[in-house]
């Protein structure tokens, strides 16, 4: 367990001690009122005995003459079963002063309660109380009272007749009057406290909902619901709440607002602790228990509550086992929420425990001790609004983490380096990026099964970490403040198989080459002992970083390329310098080549996912030199970016997407689209538009089938006269889509003032979305925020049946990917198309 881990948990037990600490010093400390209840004394003598009558046929006389012929009781024996408790009280006024008196009976549940008055054993007055009394006025239906004055040397019988469907339980406590107003601020103070904290925290909750969409907070807010309607009728306070017939009918149902209550506590237990997620055989145990305990509440409405009640008490073992059960599973985990959200069952275990044994006379009855649950139902709310809070941190910073992090590894990813790029660009810092490529791994994988090659990637890893952890010149490239980040990753998995590293401070080629030169040998290491050497190939490549770099994309495409180039012509490390030179011949026949017409353009069909039909297809650039065979298309756009071919290649791409277009118009496909992409720099060029028109002037098409693709790097770096150039493609008609969407660093937002038409998803997010949480979440809310700006929806890179599914689940609208057709020259393309059964 981390050191922050192990802090945070001994300040959640320090909250526990301080509430508990609190609770016994407002149980031992605070003046109860039911301290300032008359007791027997010279002044005022009390004598009280009662009768039960189970076949609850006694008359008042009947009850009264009874009652005159028994000794002074206190202990009753109250139960849930059906009958009827007959209480005597005499009160003999042994002062020259009259007393003003004020009885309490501390059962604001009871259905039918009547006192009767006795002077000189004649029924002298009586009344009924209860919460089924319209006549009182709210607080004497919420606290029940029976006002007495009893004169100088006089003495007073009041016979109570209690008879309710429940808890029979009514202690009779008597006050003077002011006392009996320190009780009612009391209790006032208590139910305040309670509903404004329930109110607050469920609207809260309300907010959170809206915004993440997390069923978890809306079954919060049921729980919340269910207690505040429980102790409204528990408590009496329910008055002030309801409308009477709706109070009637939750007091009537009162054991099926515990079963709620029970239900959405172990639904929120479950959610909370994401087991819902992975759905294992515990979650879906405790989803039928609580389908149970829904059905148990709607039962119970037709049973008597005595027989109930016991039901209850069963079903409450069983959920509260579930939950520890829960929660035991999860304890290990290390989430502070999780140990805060164990902590607010401590106090709802204290007041749950006490609240019966107070009910059956284990521990003695006081104020304070029946509103024990109240008070820890405070005290618990309170707690799992904390423990919410930290899941809502605890799931951002895992939100940011996954964005950063690569999934099978938990090394920072693409994404992060490029960020950690830009920090050391805008300090100005020199260093080296550094690119190491592990070649053979995928073409060894049918033959490996998942532990294999997991276990090769790991032990490469291992080493790689062990190097660069021992040597201070490697840069760390997790700049995150969180619980998940790794303070000692100096290596990223910036591609499948391509891992990057930074070298710090300014270096030359040589100390860089003296740098590397051991991580490479321990890399080879790795796979020497494994006996598989002879099936891989390790390239690293560098490129030192000058003062005169602004651009974390020309820094990336630089490493890329020196990589490309040594791992073509076998050079275990190359710099970009190296590679810069070795490159002057290849520029010239990239010339040649375009001149005489030698490049291709393979085609990857696009595929409709509500039908199956194929919408179009995306052009890709293909060149197959004479000597090295295709040349990787990465390597062949960042040359041509370098040496100012681009604009001139991108045009030509476009003049052969046109012919494409043309053809397959010709060959009854008139509804193909075809996409092309194009460079930052075509846009900076202020002849594009011109050029663009020439080319449909020259190749008549319908405009809206030419579909151009932009990267978001290009609206970052140049937002202002992209504006200028997309309201110019829109005037021609043409189609533009968002390449590569969540690579870079736009947002939504920044993409809506701009008319686009299409946004297509990067295949890192398809990658494993069947099985990946993270990925389905970014890829769902990405499409769901397209469909509103009304921009189509492209997702490229599907492999497997499950992706597919997935994808068409969340309306996704075209697919791309080797499911269905790697990229292939036009000729193929046009017998695949011919010969396709959706």
């Amino acid at each position: 367990m981390s050191f922050i881990v192990k802090e945070k948990l001994i300040i959640s037990m320090l909250v526990i001690v301080s509430i508990f600490l609190s609770l016994s010093y407002l149980i031992v400390n605070i003046s109860d009122p039911t301290d300032n209840g008359l007791v027997s004394n010279e002044k005022l003598n009390i004598e009280q005995s009662f009768i039960i009558d189970k076949t609850k046929s006694l008359t008042v006389s009947q009850a009264y003459r009874s009652a005159m012929q028994l000794t002074t009781q206190e202990h009753i024996p109250w139960s849930f079963a059906d009958q009827v408790y007959w209480l005597k009280i005499a009160l003999q006024n042994n002062t020259k002063h009259p007393y003003q008196l004020m009885i309490h009976f501390d059962n604001p549940m009871v259905d039918n309660l009547t006192v009767y008055e006795f002077e000189n054993a004649q029924l002298y007055k009586q009344e009924k109380l209860g919460w089924q009394e319209t006549r009182l006025d709210l607080i004497e239906r919420t606290i029940l009272q029976y006002p007495l004055n009893i004169k100088p040397k006089h003495m007073s019988e009041l016979l109570i007749k209690i008879e309710t469907t429940g808890i029979a339980k009514t202690p009779v406590i008597i006050y003077q009057d002011h006392d009996f107003v320190q009780l009612i601020r009391s209790s006032h103070l208590i139910w305040g406290a309670l509903i404004g904290i329930l109110c607050m925290i469920a609207l809260y909750n309300l907010v959170l909902f809206y915004s993440i969409k997390d069923r978890v907070y809306l079954i919060y807010i049921g729980y919340l619901i269910s207690i505040l309607a429980l102790l409204s009728v528990i408590q009496g306070f329910g008055h002030y709440l309801f409308p009477h017939p709706l109070f009637k009918i939750l007091r009537v149902n009162v054991i099926s607002l515990n079963f709620l209550t029970l239900a959405f506590a172990l639904l929120f237990t479950m959610f909370f602790l994401n087991f819902n997620i992975n759905k294992e055989k515990i979650y879906k145990t405790c989803l039928y228990y609580s389908y149970l305990l829904f059905c148990l509440a709607a039962l119970v409405t037709f049973i008597p509550e005595s027989n109930s009640a016991p039901i209850f008490f069963v079903a409450m073992g069983g959920a509260y086992f579930l939950c520890f059960w829960l929660l035991y599973i999860r304890y290990n985990t290390s989430h502070f929420w999780s140990t805060l959200y164990f902590a607010s069952w401590l106090p709802l275990l204290v007041g749950g425990a006490i609240q019966p044994l107070e009910l059956t006379g284990v521990i003695p009855y006081s104020f304070l001790v029946r509103n024990l649950f109240t008070l820890c139902i405070i005290f618990e709310i309170t707690l799992m609004a904390m423990a919410l809070a930290e899941r809502i941190r605890y799931q951002k910073e895992l939100t940011i983490f996954n964005a950063t992090h690569d999934l099978e590894t938990n090394l920072p990813n693409f994404q992060a380096l490029e960020a950690y790029l830009l920090d050391l660009l805008n300090t100005e810092k020199k260093f080296t990026l550094c690119l190491i490529n592990i070649s053979g791994l995928n073409r060894l994988s049918p033959y490996f099964n998942d532990s294999q090659t997991q276990s090769t990637l790991d032990l490469f890893i291992q080493n790689a970490k062990q190097y660069t952890n021992h040597c201070p010149n490697f840069a760390r490239l997790n700049n995150l403040q969180n619980d998940f980040a790794k303070k000692d990753a100096k290596i990223a998995r910036v591609r499948e198989n391509v891992f990057a590293i930074i070298i710090k401070h300014k270096q030359n080629h040589q100390q860089v080459i003296e740098k590397l030169e051991p991580l490479y040998n321990s890399i080879n290491d790795v796979f020497n002992i494994n006996k598989i050497n002879s099936y891989f190939k390790i390239n690293i490549s560098y490129y030192i970083v000058k003062e005169d770099h602004n651009k974390v994309s020309n820094i990336l495409k630089k490493a890329f390329q020196a990589l490309e180039t040594g791992t073509r012509d076998d050079i275990a490390i190359n710099g970009y310098e190296n590679h810069k030179h070795n490159s002057l011949t290849l520029v010239e026949e990239l010339k040649t080549a375009l001149l005489n017409n030698e490049l291709m353009l393979f085609h990857q069909p696009q595929i409709t996912l509500e039908n199956g039909q194929v919408h179009g297809s995306e052009g890709l650039l293909r060149w197959n030199h004479k000597q090295h065979g295709f040349i990787p298309i990465e390597g062949l756009i960042s040359l041509a970016e370098d040496t100012g071919l681009i604009n001139q290649i991108s045009l030509w791409v476009i003049t052969q997407a046109c012919k494409d277009i043309r053809t397959l118009i010709n060959l009854g496909y008139e509804n193909h689209e075809v996409s092309v992409n194009i460079s930052g720099l075509d846009i900076v060029n202020k002849e594009f538009l011109n050029d663009l028109k020439e080319i449909l002037t020259t190749y008549p098409i319908p405009k809206h089938r030419l579909n151009l693709e932009l990267t978001e790097s290009v609206m970052i770096n140049d937002y202002t006269y992209l504006q200028s150039v997309m309201q110019g493609l829109a005037q021609l008609g043409i189609r533009v889509s968002i390449d590569d969407y969540g690579t870079g660093y736009s947002s939504l937002a920044h993409i809506s003032q701009l008319p686009f038409n299409e946004l297509k998803i990067d295949k890192i997010f398809i990658q494993n979305i069947a099985k990946s949480d993270r990925n389905q979440k970014i890829v769902q809310t990405t499409i769901n925020m397209a469909k509103i700006l009304n921009l189509r929806i492209v997702a490229e890179g599907i492999e497997t049946l499950e992706e597919e599914q997935v994808l068409h689940d969340f309306n996704c609208d075209f697919v791309q990917g080797y499911r269905y057709a790697k990229p292939q020259p036009m000729s193929d393309y046009i017998q695949w198309l011919s010969e396709y059964h959706h």
